[in-house]
């Protein structure tokens, strides 16, 4: 499996989906101060109004910055 090809579909999804660039998530991942997993997963649930936050988002910052729940 070619791993980025998959990283690329995820992001052309989640920009399709949510209508936002990833940069505007990761914008609003850093604003909101949470640093744990499950806490982003939940607030970008709550951002979004959605049962799908893009959870891939949190996976995809630079440096690992989300630690796992």
């Amino acid at each position: 499996m070619d791993v980025d090809a998959a990283l690329q579909s995820q992001i052309r999804n989640i920009e399709t989906t949510y209508g936002k660039p990833l940069d505007y998530w990761f914008g609003v991942i850093d604003a909101s101060g949470l640093n744990k997993h499950n806490a982003v997963v939940a607030m970008l649930k709550v951002t979004t109004a959605s049962r799908t936050a893009p959870r891939t988002a949190s996976r995809c910052l630079p440096g690992n910055a989300i630690t796992p729940a």
